[in-house]
């Protein structure tokens, strides 16, 4: 739990939030088809002024088009048949893979996209209470060098990496380059020491599945971004980061991160905010979500407030129907409450059960000075 839900808690009435570390391990062994992996903390969504939006400024590491992977399969990796390598567009808020299913495992396509990478979550059918993810790293931002003690290996014959461990159920880690100097990982954990398998996991990486490029799609947009301040997670049908890949199926709508200064999309072994603590230092966020996932909801026919409701932490303002709820949540009072309150008069929303009236995250976000 962040300070500022802990604040919030304490001091609106709220009901606690609906994740935490421990609640995410209970619930992928309670319920087979809940896949949830990091520290995740409540959402909230929608509602707000009229904006005028502009084009998005993005860190644009170097583009790197396919090259040819190597013929043939080494020794130890499982036959398949590699598909064709990802493409790196330079806006990194773009999917680049698709989902795909391999045996029992079904591989979601991508909620998550950021500047170092993009997150779809993993299920499986089975009932040892699998919870997986699938990350694949632009180039430069996974340091293969930060796993411990892993086993060296190849997929496709490219170098790998397999890391087991037991420090929170059986938690396996298979890393293995997909273009030279670009890593993906799959990170699974289970209540069977042997399933997942390492074969299982090569076999997912051999799978990878790539897409024509498309932009993150978000269901609002912006007319005010606070000085300084840059996006650097994105949520599309889910909260940004790996809240959203955790409640993957709760019907989330969207939601970005943002963050002064942004953090190098450099040297991570994990997604943000994982690598970086409870959350990025210097950073607000946004949830736009239905009331009735909000840790912040409206009940028992209770009308949403004509103005936004806010605490030194936390700003939320709904629909006039009150069925979706926006909320603004500042990291180590990056925000002041007044500059809450102006991000959230600034967001406009689409129609959140109509993705053709999204908009793609370049003209969401506009230019922050």
């Amino acid at each position: 739990m962040r300070v500022y839900d802990v604040v919030d808690l304490a001091t609106s009435g709220a009901p606690p939030l609906r994740h935490s570390a421990d609640d995410i391990v209970r619930a992928a062994v309670r319920r087979r088809r809940r896949r949830v992996w990091a520290t995740i903390t409540g959402g909230a969504a929608a509602v707000a002024a009229t904006a005028v939006a502009v084009a998005v400024v993005v860190p644009s590491p170097v583009s790197t088009d396919a090259s040819p992977e190597p013929a043939g399969a080494p020794p130890n990796a499982v036959p398949a048949t590699a598909p064709g390598p990802l493409k790196v567009p330079a806006d990194p808020f773009t999917f680049t893979f698709t989902g795909y299913e391999v045996g029992r495992f079904q591989v979601k396509a991508p909620l998550v996209a950021s500047t170092a990478y993009q997150i779809a979550p993993v299920v499986e059918d089975s009932d040892n209470g699998l919870s997986a993810y699938l990350v694949v790293y632009r180039p430069g931002a996974f340091d293969p060098n930060g796993l411990r003690n892993p086993r060296r290996l190849t997929v496709a014959g490219r170098p790998a990496l397999l890391q087991e461990l037991t420090d929170i159920r059986f938690h396996k880690l298979l890393a293995w380059q997909y273009l030279d100097g670009a890593w993906a990982t799959l990170e699974t954990y289970s209540s069977d020491p042997d399933d997942p398998s390492p074969d299982d996991l090569e076999r997912l990486a051999l799978a990878l599945a790539p897409a024509n490029p498309a932009p993150v799609r978000l269901p609002f947009r912006m007319s005010y971004v606070p000085a300084g301040f840059k996006p650097v997670v994105l949520g599309s049908h889910a909260m940004a980061g790996m809240d959203g890949v955790a409640a993957a199926e709760d019907g989330d709508f969207g939601g970005a991160v943002f963050a002064k200064p942004a953090p190098r999309p450099a040297g991570l072994t994990k997604p943000w905010p994982q690598s970086a603590g409870p959350g990025l230092p210097g950073s607000f966020e946004i949830f736009v979500v239905p009331n009735a996932n909000s840790n912040q909801q409206l009940r028992g026919g209770q009308r949403p407030p004509t103005s936004p409701r806010c605490s030194a932490t936390l700003c939320n303002t709904w629909t006039p129907d009150g069925k979706v709820n926006i909320q603004i949540a500042t990291e180590n009072g990056a925000l002041s409450k007044n500059e809450m309150i102006k991000v959230l008069n600034g967001i406009a929303l689409a129609s959140v059960d109509n993705d053709d009236t999204w908009f793609d995250a370049a003209t969401a976000i506009p230019v922050a000075p």
